[in-house]
Order: C-alpha cells, then sequence, then structure tokens
C-alpha cells in the first residue's frame, strides 16, 4: 500500500470518530410520537403585582380583582372577564371568576345566583367534578359535576350552592388534577 493510500484511510477514519460541532435544527418525527398526548405541564395562574384582594375569600384562597394572569386569559380563550373578582386554586392549574359576588345562601333572596366560571390549565377532557363541605368539618357534603361542553377556552361555567352559610372547602377535580380553593358563602 502506498503513504498516500494509507493517510486518505486514516484521515477518512478520523472523520468518522470525530463529532460534529452542531447539529441541524430538526425535529424527529419517532420523538415526538413517544410523547404521550395530554402530557403537558398544567398552566399555572399566577397573579400579578396589579390583583387586589377583596373580601369573599377565606381559609388559604383570596378573591381578587385585576391584575389577571396572561395565562389565565389565554386558558379563557382569550375571553377572560374584566372586572369580575376571582380567585385561584393550590395548586394555581384553576381559578374561579365568581359572577354571583358576594356568594350567599339560595334563601338569602338576594336576587342572584352564586354563578362561577371555573378556568383550569389544562385541555379539558372531560367533567370538572366539585366536591365541598365546610372548612374544618366533615358534612354537609354537597358535589357538583359539569361538563366540558363550552367554549372558548378550557372553561366550566356553574352554579354552586350550599347549604349553610360559612367558609366553604372545595375539591375541583379535572383532567386528571386536582386543586383545592376556600370560598365564602353569606
Amino acid at each position: 500500500m502506498t503513504r498516500a493510500f494509507l493517510a486518505a484511510i486514516a484521515m477518512l477514519l478520523a472523520q468518522a470518530c470525530t463529532a460534529p460541532t452542531s447539529l441541524p435544527a430538526t425535529s424527529s418525527p419517532i420523538r415526538q410520537a413517544e410523547i404521550p398526548v395530554g402530557t403537558a405541564a398544567p398552566a399555572l395562574f399566577a397573579p400579578t403585582a396589579a390583583a387586589k384582594p377583596t373580601d369573599g375569600g377565606c381559609g388559604n384562597t383570596t378573591v381578587l380583582t385585576g391584575g389577571i394572569p396572561e395565562t389565565l386569559k389565554r386558558s379563557t380563550g382569550d375571553n377572560a372577564p374584566s372586572g369580575v373578582p376571582y380567585a385561584v386554586a393550590r395548586p394555581a392549574t384553576a381559578a374561579g371568576f365568581i359572577f354571583g359576588y358576594p356568594l350567599h345562601m339560595p334563601s338569602a333572596g338576594i336576587g342572584y345566583s352564586n354563578k362561577i366560571l371555573w378556568v383550569v390549565g389544562v385541555q379539558r377532557t372531560g367533567d370538572l367534578a366539585i366536591d365541598g363541605v365546610p372548612l374544618g368539618k366533615t358534612g354537609p357534603v354537597v358535589h357538583y359535576s359539569f361538563p366540558a361542553n363550552s367554549s372558548p377556552g378550557e372553561i366550566y361555567p356553574s352554579g354552586v350552592d350550599v347549604p349553610e352559610a360559612g367558609c366553604w372547602a372545595f375539591t375541583l377535580r379535572f383532567a386528571g388534577q386536582t386543586a383545592q380553593i376556600e370560598l365564602a358563602y353569606r
């Protein structure tokens, strides 16, 4: 073998063993298909500094006006109601705009209902189930289920009534997620 031939083989082997300095910016369809649908992290609804506390929250929940986070606005299909008090659950993957504000006992005869527009930070995959009890108690218990049949956005319009006044702790279950929120009823 000639010296030039051996030099050419050595050069080819060196190039084959050298890692490229950069990879092309292409996506792998195989990799994308391996990622299960619906595994994206939920959007978190952290109120901005412009949010102002108002009456109506209790326990660990504060009812706010203004300062609606962009993630919450997007989850409403960019149709977040302005001027309506809202509360953010824990974890901050759900929130409720309280149209029936302040919340009250149905027997109070106030003339409006306890309407809450629930918004979730994941794509809806079924009903929103809500279970509630007076804070620190085991009963009475209320249970509601609302279908994922409204739009725009990841919303569940509801009416949530309770049988007695006080601070109520609600557990929200939706799309494999669970969140907690406390709301005061007069």
